[in-house]
């Protein structure tokens, strides 16, 4: 009978065995891992934002030093303005109230100096909407736009007498306060 193989223990293999485990290390490191990268992920773009609208707010508020700028309107028995130019940018309209006659044909030119595109939207005498979200199709009374940065449009208007609000319909220039008066007279 061939001799059974008994398992042997070297002296080395029985002195790991009964080492006892090693101490933690003094300096705890916090690894950097998914929950960190998750923050940064989420904080940079939100750094770069309030950056940006920081500016915005810089540019916006230079923009209205001084109140905006007015066309006044003719004196009483004269009549009004048969043709304007209205300067757009972010957010304003230059002049942003604007006296022109009654009943003609007044040749409308928009130049637009800003960065972005933006529209001029007459809305009906008595439409006063808080913000954008309360501006209806039906309020519109006549639109010229969009304007590309750099660009001018031409159109004419044709409006009884009375004041009317004005707004740039481009999503969010409204509520950032892009809006002016035509006064019709």
């Amino acid at each position: 009978m061939a001799p059974v193989n008994e398992p042997t223990t070297t002296p080395e293999a029985a002195d790991v065995a009964s080492d006892p485990p090693a101490a933690p290390p003094s300096v705890t490191e916090i690894p950097y891992g998914t929950a960190q990268a998750a923050w940064l992920v989420i904080l940079t773009p939100l750094s770069v934002l309030a950056f940006v609208l920081s500016i915005v707010a810089l540019v916006v508020a230079a923009n209205n030093e001084g109140g905006g700028s007015t066309v006044v309107a003719p004196a009483a028995g004269s009549p009004g303005a048969t043709e304007v130019t209205v300067g757009l940018h972010e957010f304003a309209f230059d002049p942003d109230v604007v006296a022109v006659a009654a009943d003609t044909d007044v040749a409308v030119t928009l130049d637009n100096t800003g960065a972005v595109q933006h529209t001029w939207a007459v809305l009906r005498a008595g439409a006063d909407p808080a913000d954008e979200s309360r501006v209806t199709e039906d309020m519109i009374l006549t639109e010229l736009g969009p304007v590309d940065p750099g660009a001018s449009v031409a159109g004419t208007v044709n409006l009884p007498a009375g004041t009317y609000k004005v707004i740039c319909t481009i999503p969010g220039h409204f509520d950032a306060g892009m809006s002016g008066e035509l006064v019709v007279g």
